[in-house]
């Protein structure tokens, strides 16, 4: 299932999800349809959300319960957390009525809601057999708006960002994919290839399955001649096998460790100094790199196998560059949760992107990259791979301007 713009289907599309708003506290002082009647800029940002990208959508009322766009209401003043657990459930009921109703169960469905909204249907529709999704779960409401006019803006970016889970969907169901880190073997791996790690806390938004985030993605020998290996890289991150570790040689080590003593309110004043320690300065960063290493090894990895020439302009590069800008670019729609340790990070850019990437966050982005990223893909599902490049030639150069490009090595 893909998001397909609900006003402008056409038979060889699939159908676009249902829509669930929930309605809100400013409304009309006088009867009015329901879709004018709640007037708040996050009602309004949902419901063309709802009409950009929805087969169908429908309000849930406090006091009405499932309304229909079209259907018309008078002005009321009532709130679902002032009700009693008896008229709670019966106002779930309702909802779970009009859905059955209406035929949707085998529909998949988008709730723009939080809190009793979301939380109070929730159990009750998972056992009914909805498939669905809550991309404003555990998300403050005053970024609800910015996060669907985000969206909103620029709507083919969420086509766009479907397609891309889409294939790391197919990646993940590969042989060795997705174990934890700490169990990857290097003769698994192939010798060159883009990755992608996930934490197991973090999930996608506004994906139509239940997946976890991309939290960081990385390649290597993006020098040209270099004869860097995947698996030399993501040993590097990883750490060696008692645990220790250099940040000096891993961005991605760097950017955790500051996140951890931020978390910890803590501070250690080597830590990312030069390129290069003595022994005493490794020690005393050493039970910093041991809990740098114990997140890092806790994570996912997904990777596919890219084996063009190594350099600036490599395929490697293409679908780095492209997949983070595509995730990033006028700000991420996937927030992290509440809980991500890179909230605590003292980059910007990490913390702005929810990932753990500085180079080319917030950059344009080709979509022509999900049609090379999808050929490689297609050719790793059949157990081949392939050495020539298939990007754009010059595509560098031909991309728009205005990016943010490299800031930072490894």
């Amino acid at each position: 299932m893909k998001y397909v713009r609900g006003r402008k289907n056409n038979t060889s599309e699939l159908a676009g999800p249902v829509v669930l708003v929930s309605c809100g506290k400013h409304k009309l002082d006088y009867s009015a349809s329901a879709k004018d009647s709640y007037v708040s800029r996050r009602f309004k940002a949902a419901r063309e959300f709802a009409e950009n990208f929805g087969s169908s959508w429908f309000i849930l009322s406090a006091k009405h319960g499932l309304v229909e766009p079209d259907q018309v209401i008078a002005p009321y003043d009532q709130d679902l957390n002032a009700l009693t657990a008896q008229s709670k459930a019966l106002w779930v009921e309702t909802i779970v009525s009009g859905l059955l109703k209406r035929n949707l169960v085998s529909q998949y469905i988008v709730v723009l809601a939080a809190g009793p909204y979301a939380e109070l249907l929730r159990e009750r529709l998972k056992r009914e057999g909805f498939l669905i999704i809550y991309p404003l779960n555990d998300m403050a409401e005053d970024i609800h708006a910015d996060i669907l006019e985000r969206i909103n803006t620029n709507p083919d970016r969420l086509s766009h960002y479907n397609r891309f889970y889409d294939l790391l969907w197919r990646l993940q169901k590969m042989p060795g994919q997705m174990v934890p880190f700490n169990d990857f073997e290097a003769k698994n791996l192939p010798k060159a290839g883009v990755y992608f790690f996930f934490d197991g806390q973090e999930s996608t938004r506004f994906f139509h399955r239940e997946t976890l985030r991309v939290i960081r993605i990385g390649t290597h020998g993006v020098s040209k001649g270099s004869k860097s290996l995947l698996w030399h890289r993501l040993r590097t991150h990883r750490g060696n096998d008692d645990g220790s570790g250099s940040h000096r040689s891993s961005i991605f080590r760097l950017h955790v460790g500051n996140a951890i003593l931020a978390s910890q309110k803590k501070d250690l004043v080597s830590w990312g100094v030069g390129d290069n320690a003595s022994k005493e300065i490794r020690d005393s960063e050493l039970q910093l790199e041991l809990e740098v290493s114990q997140y890092i090894r806790g994570l996912r990895v997904a990777y596919l196998p890219v084996l063009d020439e190594a350099g600036a302009d490599s395929d490697r590069s293409y679908i780095e560059k492209n997949s983070i800008s595509l995730l990033t670019q006028g700000g991420p729609i996937d927030l992290p949760s509440v809980n991500w340790l890179g909230n605590y990070s003292s980059s910007q850019y990490v913390k702005s992107s929810g990932l753990w990437n500085v180079n080319y966050v917030g950059d344009n982005y080709d979509p022509q990259f999900l049609s090379v990223f999808e050929k490689l893909v297609a050719i790793y599902e059949k157990g081949k791979t392939v050495k020539e490049s298939l990007a754009p030639l010059n595509w560098r150069l031909n991309m728009l301007r205005g990016s943010h490009g490299q800031n930072e090595l490894f």
